[in-house]
């Protein structure tokens, strides 16, 4: 309860300062477009400026000084905006009623109750990877800037801006890591929603258009429940025709579950792509906002291209393709402009010069942020070779894209069948919504999607699976750009009544999948659990730590730091269940084994180290790779510990047994040569 109650002030402050802040970004506007608009500015502002804090000031102490900061500022903004009221300025009319906003506002939490529930039942997708659940502990422990919790000779090359969440909501409040996850699902899909509704809103001001325009985008998808009919087949075999058939309803998990792409209220399970698509939301608003002059040029250059800038740590390949698209918007307006400038012809319509200006220093700003921040951006150095945009036989994964890929098993019936009625509408669509969107808005809604579902195609990649998430994003969008045509054109044809359930019967087609996807999964845990992967058993237990963990877990924490590297022996090999990484989520300590890594191939020298290490734990290869703690307990084979204690100069500093049970920790003195 204590948790609870703080996680709500933690929410209260930054919706507070966001609220403030919005208030002052976009003046005059209506009241739940503000306080939506605060709420997201607070969370993503708040996650901006932690990680750039963190660099100067060591977590956890990053955490509370800017949330003091949001505080005060929030504060500061409020006296200012209550100084102002005296002469007050008329907000933009809102034309939903009470009860209206009432039904948006339910509908959102519905989805939001219903993402929660799914994913506290279960740790699948990403929270089960090293690089999640192990790097959120170790931020909230002081390990900024990043390194790699797999091998921290390297730094962290990823879009960490889910993991650093988690590490505040449990810095701030007590949340356990595991947690945090979830409750990013549930309010990344609230606001996902409401965001869309309000964007969706900007364009048809209708509520029953906009709603079930935002709906559409969630739940939109492919023909994946055309599936139903090999699992019907298996259960009339196994119930009827009486044939063994072992676990006939293992299946299920497969009707709404494309191999290529799923609808948006899949993916949000895919913590970065839930938090990445918010920050998408927040900026095709700002932007539409910026087009409808409703925000000064120098207001949309700063705070939006920093916004922009974040979306690479959320997601680094929707921030590259938007970036791309933006940087041709603008090169064709400035062609435009010196066209205008030197041509005979006077131009009908005089070109706006404070929007290039407006778009050239946000995309300076995205960039530069992009680049410095930290995540992948930041270490292109590393990931350019694993690219190409043609066959590459010597460099093994390199030799095949998404198409060719023998995992993809690629054919265009499979594209139908993963994109659907998004897809085969968007043509239609976005011929529909050229006269009806700002120019540079329809080209924003036209190639993003383009590039996106074209780049899987041509671009090689060590790693192709990685590649789906260019799927994702195009997906998104074409279901984004299919919902805004099916809910105006339903609305306009409203007379021809003949058509309307044609309409109706397309729509219905289109988010099924969304909606099989909540319902199988209210049902059936999320994700694969098997022998290699049974991380609701092993890696991460949502016990509490036991009391001789407890016990360490308090001499650890006040008699080491960040930079004190512990060996702990993994003999399995397995990345998800590994001792190593429990051993990381529980104390906050790096306890590298080298059998796997993040974004890069493992370094041979270092798994070599190790493995040499947990044969004859020999004083030079501890020194190699850097260890000057060694863990032991239950799960260690006795002959290495005493091989250690052997080989090497061991200092027992803790020790803790109950009956079988104990926990031993050694500082590795000089070593003995």
């Amino acid at each position: 309860m204590f948790i609870l109650l703080k996680l709500i002030l933690f929410f209260i402050v930054l919706a507070f300062a966001g609220y403030q802040f919005a208030n002052w970004y976009i003046p005059r506007q209506n009241r739940l477009v503000s306080g939506l608009l605060g709420l997201t500015l607070g969370i993503i502002g708040y996650n901006f400026f932690v990680n750039l804090a963190s660099y100067l000031i060591k977590p956890p102490l990053s955490f509370w000084l800017v949330f003091l900061l949001f505080l005060i500022s929030g504060l500061i903004l409020f006296k200012y905006q209550k100084r102002k009221s005296s002469q007050p300025e008329e907000r933009e009319k809102f034309l939903f009623s009470s009860k209206q906003i009432k039904i948006v506002l339910l509908v959102a939490f519905i989805i939001a109750l219903i993402q929660g529930l799914i994913a506290l039942r279960t740790l699948e997708r990403d929270d089960s990877q090293p690089w999640h659940i192990p790097s959120a502990s170790l931020m909230a422990h002081g390990n900024f800037p990043p390194r790699d919790p797999t091998g921290p000779l390297a730094p962290l090359a990823y879009h960490y801006a889910v993991d650093l969440f988690s590490a505040i909501l449990y810095s701030t409040t007590g949340l356990p890591y595991w947690l945090g996850y979830d409750l990013q699902t549930a309010l990344f899909s609230f606001l996902i929603f409401l965001l869309a509704f309000i964007l969706i809103w900007q364009f048809w001001p209708n509520f029953w258009q906009a709603l079930v325009g935002a709906f559409g985008l969630l739940y939109a998808g492919g023909l994946n429940y055309l599936t139903v009919f090999p699992f019907a087949r298996v259960l009339y075999q196994k119930f009827i025709g009486g044939m063994p058939i072992d676990h006939p309803f293992k299946l299920l998990s497969s009707i709404p579950s494309g191999k290529l792409t799923n609808p948006l209220i899949d993916r949000i399970f895919n913590h970065s792509p839930a938090f990445g698509f918010t920050v998408i939301l927040v900026i095709l608003l700002l932007f539409l906002l910026f087009l409808q002059r409703k925000i000064s040029w120098p207001r949309f250059a700063l705070i939006g291209g920093l916004i922009f800038g974040f979306l690479a740590l959320c997601q680094e390949i929707y921030f590259v393709v938007i970036f791309i698209v933006l940087v041709g918007i603008f090169l064709a307006g400035l062609a435009k402009r010196i066209w205008q400038r030197f041509s005979l012809k006077k131009p009908t319509k005089p070109f706006n010069r404070d929007f290039l200006l407006g778009l050239l220093f946000f995309l300076l700003i995205a960039a530069m942020l992009a680049y410095w921040q930290g995540g992948v951006l930041s270490h292109l150095e590393r990931f350019m070779p694993l690219f190409s945009l043609k066959s590459e036989p010597s460099q093994g994964d390199l030799t095949h894209n998404i198409v060719s890929s023998p995992e993809a098993k690629f054919t265009f019936g499979k594209i139908l069948i993963n994109f659907g009625f998004p897809l085969l509408l968007f043509l239609p669509a976005i011929f529909f919504l050229k006269k009806r969107v700002p120019k540079e808005f329809f080209f924003l809604l036209f190639f993003v999607p383009l590039i996106s579902f074209l780049s899987p195609f041509i671009v090689y990649y060590l790693y192709p699976r990685e590649l789906l998430h260019f799927f994702y994003l195009a997906s998104a969008f074409f279901a984004l750009v299919t919902s805004l045509y099916l809910v105006k054109f339903y609305f306009e044809l409203k007379p021809k009544k003949h058509w309307l359930w044609l309409i109706k019967l397309v729509f219905i087609l289109m988010v099924l999948n969304g909606l099989i996807f909540q319902l199988v999964y209210l049902i059936l845990p999320l994700g694969k659990i098997s022998k290699e992967r049974q991380v609701l058993f092993a890696a991460y237990p949502k016990e509490p730590m036991s009391s001789l963990e407890k016990r360490a877990e308090f001499w650890i924490s006040k008699n080491t730091d960040i930079t004190d590297w512990f060996f702990v022996a993994d003999l399995e090999e397995r990345p998800y269940t590994s001792i190593n990484q429990h051993f990381v989520v529980l104390f906050g300590r790096f306890a590298p084994a080298y059998h796997y890594t993040i974004n890069r191939p493992v370094p041979a020298i270092e798994a070599q180290n190790y493995k040499n290490l947990i044969q004859t734990c020999l004083p030079e290869d501890l020194r190699v790779l850097q260890y000057k703690y060694i863990y032991i307990d239950n799960s260690w084979p006795k002959d290495l510990e005493e091989k250690c204690l052997a080989n090497n100069n061991l200092a027992l500093v803790f020790q803790v047994q109950d009956h079988h049970e104990f926990i031993r920790i050694y500082r590795i003195t000089p070593y003995r040569y």
